[in-house]
Parts: C-alpha cells; sequence; structure tokens
C-alpha cells in the first residue's frame, strides 16, 4: 500500500514540476494538522483533521482523496424473497435466521470530486465483509457431494449458522451538504469462505452452496462520523439449483473517521 501512495505521489509531483516550467511559486508550509506541499499553483496536503487522508487539488478545494481504512459497517441480514425447491422443500422456512449480524470494512477508498465546491464525488474503494446466520431451526446444510449442498435435521435440540465472507469493489456517488452525507454503491464481490457449523462447535461443514460471486446495492445516510445504510442483494445468495433463490436484505450503522 505504501508503494502505491509513493508512486501516486511521484507521478503528481512529475506532471506538477511540469507546471513549474512557467510558475515560482513552489514552497512548503507546516500547520498543527499536517504539512502543504505547493508546487505551481498544485497543493499536496498530507495530514489533516483526518490522519489517515491525502488530499490533492486546490487549495480551497479537494479534488481528490484517499482514505486507508473507513468506514466501518455493523447490521443485520436477513433472507429475502425465499422459495424452497427440490432437497430443500418440505422441510417449512428453515432459512429464517434468529439472528444474522454482518460486518463490513471498507479500505483504500480514492474519492474524486465532480463539481466546483466537491460536494458530489465519485468513490472506488475495496470492501471486505462477514455475515453470521444463526438458525432457529436445529440442523445444518452438508454438501452429500461436491456441489450438492442439503440441510440435515439430525440434532434438532442445537442451533446452527453458516458464515460467509466476501471481499469486492463498491462504486458509487455521494453528495454532501455540511456534515451530512448521502451516498449510493453497487459492488461487485467474490467469495473468500463459506461454512456451516453447529453452535458451539468448532467443527465447520465446507459448504459449497453459496454464490461465488455477489453484487449489492447500498443506500448510506450519515451525519458527521455516524449514520444508517440499508443494502440489497441483486444477486442470491445461493447457486442455481441449490435450493433456494433468496436475496440478502441488510440493515444497520455506519461509522468512521472518513465518512
Amino acid at each position: 500500500m505504501k508503494k502505491i501512495i509513493i508512486l501516486a505521489l511521484f507521478a503528481l509531483l512529475f506532471k506538477s514540476l511540469a507546471f513549474a516550467q512557467d510558475s515560482e511559486e513552489i514552497g512548503i508550509s507546516s500547520t498543527k494538522d499536517g504539512m502543504t506541499i505547493n508546487i505551481a499553483g498544485v497543493n499536496i496536503q498530507i495530514g489533516s483533521p483526518k490522519e489517515d487522508q491525502f488530499s490533492f487539488g486546490n487549495k480551497s478545494k479537494s479534488k481528490f482523496e484517499f482514505d486507508l481504512i473507513g468506514p466501518f459497517y455493523h447490521g443485520w441480514s436477513k433472507p429475502v424473497q425465499s422459495q424452497y425447491y427440490g432437497d430443500w422443500a418440505g422441510h417449512g422456512d428453515f432459512l429464517l435466521p434468529s439472528d444474522a449480524f454482518s460486518f463490513g470494512m471498507t479500505f483504500c477508498r480514492f474519492s474524486f470530486g465532480l463539481d466546483c465546491s466537491n460536494s458530489f464525488k465519485l468513490n472506488i474503494a475495496g470492501r471486505w465483509t462477514w455475515t453470521d446466520y444463526y438458525f432457529k431451526e436445529g440442523f445444518i446444510l452438508k454438501d452429500v457431494t461436491p456441489g450438492h449442498t442439503i440441510p440435515v435435521f439430525e440434532n434438532t435440540d442445537i442451533r446452527s449458522k453458516f458464515y460467509t465472507s466476501y471481499m469486492g469493489i463498491p462504486v458509487g456517488l455521494s453528495y454532501e451538504i455540511g456534515d451530512v452525507k448521502v451516498a449510493a454503491n453497487i459492488s461487485a464481490e467474490w467469495l473468500l469462505k463459506s461454512y456451516s457449523r453447529y453452535k458451539g462447535s468448532k467443527e465447520e461443514e465446507q459448504i459449497s452452496c453459496i454464490n461465488d460471486f455477489r453484487s449489492s446495492v447500498d443506500l448510506m445516510v450519515t451525519y458527521g462520523w455516524i449514520g444508517a445504510y440499508v443494502g440489497y442483494g441483486l444477486t442470491p445468495m445461493f447457486l442455481p439449483d441449490s435450493g433456494n433463490d433468496a436475496h440478502t436484505l441488510t440493515f444497520g450503522f455506519v461509522f468512521g473517521f472518513s465518512l
């Protein structure tokens, strides 16, 4: 990550030196919040109230920003549009969770100002998300053969869960009015890990029914460092012909120093 930041700084420096042929305005100034390098009217601001943020552009309005980490998402998820078929039919709504906690973390976010006031931005980032689904029914998902997962009701007194984690790239637009910010994103995400296990057990059942790729949309409204979000899975939770084509609906809180 440091190499990427250094390369970006050098690229901007070389561009600025080209402009410097027509200008003698080259200087470095420091404040209690950080340091500003001015080369031919182009400012590189390093360090700010957001300590992890680099800003590039005009002194009065930043055109480009980079956030190393944040914001963070804490929410709850549930299956919607659930309809059972095949081996998964005839067992009731066993996928109905008693709890489904979701956590997400955004990192390496690039923001590009699209208007003169820098209120309207294009945002591109990386995001890691994991979710734990705890079920009301006593069952566990198991692979009987690779690619063929079924619910097994072998120990109905113990609740089970399944876990998923995804890494992806959300792309979206945001608009700021003072301390209020509204952002909308669409993401492409790839599965890192998934398993099913009984609650309290460390024995994990690897399951192949989880969709390897998913896309989702989310809407976020924040004030200062805290806000709320809602997200919807455009692609089904499970692979085609697994037994259910349910999608996900997630909602919760978002917070961080780089909202």
